[in-house]
């Protein structure tokens, strides 16, 4: 499957301005996909604004070297990665806590 998959986007941007949701930015995959998403709908990087809670530093750094004139607000940085790319010390992961699901 694949981002477009899951996008249940009109298929004329109905808005001006997005505001991206995203919890937390660890590596900055789920961003960058969601950013591409957004984009190749329409909506140019000047217009999207991402919000999240909490993002690592490399994160960010990935983020913004792919769309360097982005407007991301964060209210914490944490500095590390852990080799399997959790923040930490972080929150743990994201999904797991919402959907209640344990890495082996």
């Amino acid at each position: 499957m694949t981002c477009a998959d899951y996008s249940k986007l009109p298929p004329v941007p109905p808005v001006d301005m997005v505001y991206l949701l995203d919890p937390l930015i660890a590596t900055g995959g789920t961003a960058l996909a969601a950013l591409a998403m957004i984009i190749d709908w329409g909506i140019p990087v000047k217009n999207i604004k991402l919000l999240c809670v909490l993002a690592s530093q490399e994160g960010l750094n990935n983020v913004q070297a792919e769309h360097p004139d982005l407007e991301i607000w964060v209210a914490g940085i944490d500095e590390t990665l852990t080799p399997e790319g959790i923040i930490s010390p972080g929150l743990g992961d994201a999904g797991d806590r919402l959907f209640n699901t344990i890495r082996a």
